[in-house]
């Protein structure tokens, strides 16, 4: 059964997708804008770099996971312990020597040798757990939206005996359940099992007393499919 685009787009059954590929490009967003601050910062520290003179400095200490104390001498020979602004994802021993920039108006203002912003480890982070969830997420939802889409256009409506409901608990404030149904093909006799999330107990009980569901299905390739639900 082939159906125009315009009917596709308001066929029953089809969940919005519009939000979902909004939450999708927000998270991708957020950590797009996380790593763009990290980039920012890269840039300010090796502007410092570029700016600031330079001196030998010594690892004195080490505090928290990353971060270093490091004391060296000033142009005009004051001795300065101070914390680089950057941190090392691989600290220097105690004791070596490392390269680092100073501000001479703010002594402890220090860039050394080897580390990143902080929050460009931050922003790497963020990219890759919130872009990469976004991307993914974004990506899926599309793909399933234009394969639902073409089903409606091209697919061929079978209908799928409701076979058995499972319970995966609350969620979008109600009963969440994944029910599966069962189709034979008549042709070939070979059997396909569909499955479908649903919220709601209504719509559960309305299912079971229907007994079978719409799906609708690629005849080339039946394990492409959408299953209906009731308005």
């Amino acid at each position: 059964m082939e159906k125009n685009e315009s009917s596709a787009a308001v066929a029953p059954g089809q969940p919005d997708d519009f939000l979902l590929l909004v939450l999708c490009s927000l998270f991708f967003c957020t950590g797009l804008l996380f790593f763009i601050f990290g980039l920012r910062e890269l840039y300010q520290q090796s502007e410092f770099k570029r700016r600031s003179p330079e001196a030998i400095g010594v690892v004195s200490n080490y505090f928290g996971s990353m971060e270093i104390l490091v004391s060296y001498s000033t142009a005009s020979g004051t001795e300065i312990y101070a914390m680089p602004g950057n941190i090392h994802l691989s600290r220097p021993a105690i004791g070596s020597r490392i390269r680092l920039w100073y501000n001479p108006e703010q002594p402890l203002e220090v860039v050394a040798q080897g580390g990143i912003p902080s929050s460009m480890l931050s922003g790497m982070l963020a990219l890759l757990i919130f872009g990469g969830a976004g991307a993914t997420g974004f990506y899926f939802v599309w793909r399933a939206r234009q394969l639902r889409l073409w089903l409606y256009r091209h697919g061929q409506r079978v209908e799928a005996a409701l076979v058995r409901s499972y319970w995966t608990g609350w969620d979008h404030g109600k009963f969440g359940y994944v029910v599966r149904t069962e189709w034979t093909d008549p042709s070939s006799g070979e059997s396909f099992t569909f499955y479908r999330s649903l919220y709601g107990t209504a719509l559960l009980r309305q299912l079971k007393e229907k007994r079978f569901v719409v799906v609708l299905i690629d005849p080339e390739d039946p394990r492409r499919y959408y299953v209906e639900m009731p308005e």
